[in-house]
């Protein structure tokens, strides 16, 4: 019964779907924000605050429910860019000072943005890079196609294509083996998490010996992973949104074993820290994100055995 009480909330939450959108995007909004900590260890009163919270919706939501999220991904998020248009996430023109690697400084490079949306990473990564190409893909077609149609679409120095990351085979004009850099920027979480090994090894085929995948996403016990209710867990750490869009929320250390096991090699993973404080009524609010760097080697054992690590890191 509180399950089905999603459905019909959807039909009155406008505001609601407003004050997600703004977590979602990481917007201050009325709160006074500390500067971001790189931290290895979560610290002891995110993990006390996150307990209790947590409890509270410690029950799954049913397997038909499960099946059904998991099988209609592609239209939560088409709906979501529908109803939101361009304006879901602010342009990330943060980037290069987060990760160094995307400042080519006049060389020709290659790049790839996973869950490019409608382009909120691709378009800084031109406007700071005129030297750079860069292939984009996402699973919703509605968000490719507001990218394509945005002015500052330029065919001789973008591709962007609607795909499934899962399954869905790479389209023909990508050059696997060849890409210097993958942007994978809040993605992942939005993915089941039976499917994480499998995108990992084809962010390795992608990337040409040397390339590297810039990452960062949800991290264990966020703000916003405290904030569900119950009716909105799918499993341990993975969450259904009132849009019927879903949220997993990493470790760094799960980070590590996924993408070592598909063959990379870790340059930096870490949380990310951010204390902030309600202005109207005090209270302490604590985000949490990972950031991290992952290189695939220039000398590499064959895919089939870096697959067959990957398999087993999911087991795990």
């Amino acid at each position: 019964r509180v399950h089905g009480d999603i459905t019909r909330l959807r039909k009155r939450a406008h505001s609601k779907r407003c004050s997600e959108r703004n977590l979602m995007a990481d917007d201050d909004g009325d709160e006074n924000v500390s500067e971001c900590v790189f931290s290895k260890e979560l610290p002891p009163e995110v993990i006390e605050d996150a307990v209790a919270a947590l409890a509270r919706v410690d029950d799954p939501v049913p397997e038909f429910w499960q099946k059904k999220y998991e099988a209609e991904a592609k239209r939560h998020w088409d709906v979501f860019y529908k109803q939101n248009q361009r304006n879901a996430y602010k342009d990330r023109h943060w980037l290069d000072r987060e990760f160094e690697e995307v400042r080519l400084d006049g060389v020709r490079r290659v790049a790839m943005e996973v869950g490019c949306g409608v382009g909120n990473t691709l378009f800084p990564l031109l406007e700071t890079n005129p030297d750079m190409f860069v292939y984009g893909v996402d699973l919703s077609t509605k968000a490719i196609e507001l990218l394509n149609a945005d002015p500052r679409c330029d065919a001789a120095r973008m591709a962007a294509f609607a795909m499934d990351l899962t399954r869905d085979p790479w389209p023909a004009q990508v050059p696997l083996g060849s890409i210097d850099c993958i942007t994978c920027l809040y993605v992942m979480s939005a993915i089941h998490p039976d499917h994480f090994a499998t995108v990992a090894q084809r962010l390795f085929e992608a990337l040409r010996p040397g390339g590297r995948v810039l990452f960062r996403d949800y991290g264990r016990y966020d703000l916003a992973q405290l904030r569900f209710k119950p009716g909105h867990k799918l499993s341990d750490n993975f969450y259904v949104r009132q849009n019927g869009t879903r949220s997993y929320y990493f470790s760094i250390e799960e980070l590590e074993r996924l993408f070592t096991a598909a063959g990379f090699v870790v340059e930096q993973n870490d949380y990310v820290l951010r204390q902030g404080e309600n202005r109207k009524t005090g209270k302490v609010l604590r985000r949490v994100w990972v950031q991290s760097k992952f290189r695939r080697p220039a000398h590499q054992p064959d895919s089939s055995s870096a697959g067959a690590d990957a398999d087993q890191a999911t087991a795990a």
